[in-house]
């Protein structure tokens, strides 16, 4: 929109405009003509006079020229000065006519164009300031960041970035990553990030924060192991940017729990013979002088044994930890009646629910239920850690529900109970290896955290999924759901249920 022109441009003053001073110079002009041609037409004495009489007029004439030739040399003048960039130059020109009105113009466009570079000058120094910090916060991650543009070409990386792919940030930076980085997955195949990773915020697959462990071939062509995440970034269309790539570097920290492994296989080879023995004679020396014992003594022995037994079932989880991490776990699957062998181990659970007054309830639908594939050894291991975590966290007087649900073609099996609950933010590291709930729920723990670890490792290698729900103060319920051995014989009404591994 274009600045309004001063007042005294639009008011015109007749006497004293420009058009009149040129109207009056150019009469001049002509009056000075005349003059000079009659004197060459008459005798020298009369040119003389002449000569003295009109010279005043010439000169008032030249004089009035240069008065209106002065202020236009101003505004030249000025206008190179302020075509050098020099805004704070002003045009003091008070001719009272157009010229002045158009010097008074001149300035103020000047002072607004200063104004407006003033503003510019600060939006970019803001602007830089922000880069610069962005670039500090950015540099201090110790994990790799690189920022990619909706067409994953490279945008910025950090030091870390350049550490773990051994690429400068020049060699990066406007290079799509398809070019730059290979990322395979345990077998060997290539992870395509366009495909795994989408990046478009109107890609209908893409989900902020999805990560993956991969192997990546740095530029010297060796490959390291990396925890890959990738988060598209909100309003990505107004920022031109699609999404940060993160990488953490998971190399020596694989080869450390891979140490942490060795050392707790070796340990609890060694700890699991003495182990067994001292449970055999402290068995046997209940069994044969258990009722000759006080009452005290008895319950020492009995106390003994209970510990015992708690340390085989510790070194019998590390094992199986070990042998996870391994990838020696396995499980040899058979089709089995799901109701019937529920059945039986909520039955062997029911002694210790009422050392402990509380009730434990089996809520079968009547009927059979479809069979499913299961390793029985290891899939009790599941129900039995699943209940007993109920009656470590439920208070006497509490219950405890079993349930099982036809869910299209999978069984899904709930232990619900009415114990202390689960903090929301525990609950996405509850089934990982030695993670324990801290606070209250710490301080009756009896666990080391690798029952559920453990537990999440048998129901994936059966192809099924293990989840929980909880309110605090108000109790848990933990679901994992089996492939049926038939699924034609699923109940085809019931709905699946929501549930998040």
């Amino acid at each position: 929109m274009a600045t309004p022109l001063p007042s005294s441009v639009r008011s015109f003053s007749f006497k004293k405009s420009l058009r009149l001073k040129i109207v009056l110079v150019l009469f001049l002009t002509i009056l000075f003509s005349v003059i000079t041609d009659t004197l060459l037409n008459y005798h020298l004495q009369t040119f003389l006079w002449g000569v003295i009489i009109h010279l005043p007029i010439a000169l008032i004439g030249s004089l009035i020229i240069l008065k209106f030739l002065k202020p236009l040399e101003q505004i030249y003048q000025g206008s190179q000065v302020l075509a050098k960039g020099e805004l704070k130059h002003r045009f003091n020109i008070h001719t009272g006519d157009e010229i002045q009105s158009i010097a008074e113009t001149i300035n103020e466009m000047a002072h607004n164009l200063d104004q407006t570079l003033q503003g510019v000058s600060q939006n970019k120094d803001y602007v830089f300031s922000e880069k610069n910090r962005l670039n500090a916060v950015i540099a201090s991650i110790t994990d790799g960041v690189i920022v990619l543009d909706l067409h994953r070409n490279v945008v910025l990386a950090n030091k870390a970035a350049e550490k773990t792919t051994g690429y400068s940030m020049d060699e990066m930076v406007g290079k799509p990553t398809e070019a730059l980085f290979v990322f395979k997955d345990k077998s060997g195949a290539i992870i395509s990030l366009k495909e795994n990773f989408p990046v478009h915020l109107m890609d209908e697959k893409s989900e902020g924060g999805a990560s993956n462990i991969v192997r990546l071939t740095r530029k010297d062509g060796y490959e390291v192991e990396v925890e890959l995440t990738l988060s598209p970034i909100i309003d990505s269309i107004q920022s031109d940017l699609g999404g940060i790539l993160i990488l953490r570097d998971v190399t020596q920290k694989k080869v450390f729990e891979q140490m942490q492994i060795d050392f707790v296989s070796m340990a609890s080879h060694e700890i699991r013979t003495p182990l067994t023995s001292i449970v055999n004679y402290l068995s046997v020396l209940e069994e044969e002088t258990g009722k000759k014992l006080e009452a005290e003594h008895k319950d020492f022995l009995d106390r003994a044994l209970v510990s015992a037994q708690q340390l085989v079932t510790l070194v019998g989880n590390l094992l199986n930890v070990s042998k996870i991490e391994r990838g020696s776990f396995a499980v040899s699957l058979q089709s089995i009646d799901w109701k019937k062998n529920l059945t039986e181990v909520v039955e062997n659970n029911v002694t210790s629910a009422l050392q402990k007054n509380i009730k434990i309830n089996l809520n079968l639908t009547p009927g059979p239920l479809p069979k499913v594939m299961v390793d029985p050894i290891r899939i009790n291991e599941v129900i039995n850690n699943l209940i007993s975590n109920a009656l470590n966290y439920t208070k006497e007087g509490g219950k405890i529900a079993v349930s099982v649900k036809v869910v299209k073609d999978e069984l899904v099996t709930s232990i619900a109970d009415t114990g202390v609950g689960i903090p929301p933010e525990a609950i996405a590291n509850l089934f990982t290896k030695f993670f324990r709930v801290t606070g209250a729920l710490q301080q009756d723990s009896k666990g080391t955290g690798l029952g559920l670890y453990i537990s999440k490792s048998i129901i994936d290698m059966h192809h099924g999924k293990i989840w929980v729900e909880s309110q605090v103060g108000k109790g848990s319920t933990f679901y994992f759901s089996l492939p049926l051995a038939n699924p034609s014989l699923a109940t085809p009404t019931i709905t699946k249920l929501n549930a998040s591994t």
